[in-house]
């Protein structure tokens, strides 16, 4: 909110306006994907990916950064690694109509469809009856685990870094519960870490995002650079879910 009274009327305006264009056009998108052909919203999803690579530039940069630290060595041309940031960014976009995609699907279409490797560890790990807390990365199908281990009846929540704007904040949520996913909001973090702690406790599987959360980190190696790690995943897994205390974080 401080940063809202911090623009002029003006950039408010703006501000807003660009959280309801987003709104109306997801809330279009989930109407109108049972009634339209996939390959056509497919092409639709890939035309729409590059308008968003061009107009979301900072974006484009922080990519075009990574990759050149990551593969610079092993990938010399910078044309070839320009490449791989263009075909992440319509994977991403692919992901994401997906996502739309199954909120439409049968829970038996969702099982059939994404395919879930390893789950015989995951019930192992619920066995104890102490919650699994998962770790995952914006990479890949991320957006689709929670729709699969949902559709499957595993009780699942997710701690995400919500929208500035609380009405496109509540539309994702209703969205996310849709696939029987129950979402816990990162903030005020006091309050995050609590559902957490509840969520574990009644045996649920809780998914945080490691590469989404920088505050309260620790500055490790990788890559061959000082990256931020964050501390919180290894903090919770080391915390007694029937504990009620909640873990010092070092902020709130």
């Amino acid at each position: 909110m401080a940063r809202n009274r911090r623009r002029s009327r003006l950039g408010q305006f703006f501000y807003a306006l660009r959280y309801r264009v987003g709104e109306f056009s997801l809330r279009a998108t989930v109407a109108v994907v049972p009634y339209v052909p996939y390959p056509l919203i497919v092409l639709f999803t890939s035309v729409m990916a590059r308008m968003s690579y061009i107009l979301l530039w900072k974006y484009r940069r922080r990519m075009h950064e990574n990759i050149d630290l990551a593969l610079r060595s092993d990938m010399p041309d910078s044309a070839a690694r320009h490449a791989v940031v263009r075909r992440a960014w319509r994977n991403f976009a692919r992901s994401m109509l997906d996502t739309i995609a199954v909120m439409h699907f049968s829970r038996q279409q969702i099982i059939a469809t994404v395919k879930l490797e390893g789950e015989e560890h995951l019930q192992k790990a619920l066995e104890s009856g102490r919650g699994v807390l998962a770790l995952s990365a914006h990479l890949g199908g991320f957006t689709l685990i929670g729709a699969r281990l949902g559709a499957a009846g595993y009780p699942f929540s997710a701690v995400v870094k919500e929208p500035a704007d609380q009405r496109f904040a509540r539309l994702i949520d209703g969205y996310r519960a849709q696939l029987g996913i129950h979402t816990i909001s990162a903030k005020p973090r006091r309050e995050a870490v609590r559902g957490i702690l509840k969520a574990l406790r009644q045996n649920h599987i809780v998914l945080v995002i490691a590469d989404e959360f920088k505050s309260g980190d620790v500055m490790v190696d990788f890559l061959g650079i000082q990256a931020p790690a964050p501390r919180g995943p290894a903090s919770l897994a080391l915390q007694p879910p029937w504990r009620t205390t909640i873990p010092s974080t070092g902020r709130r």
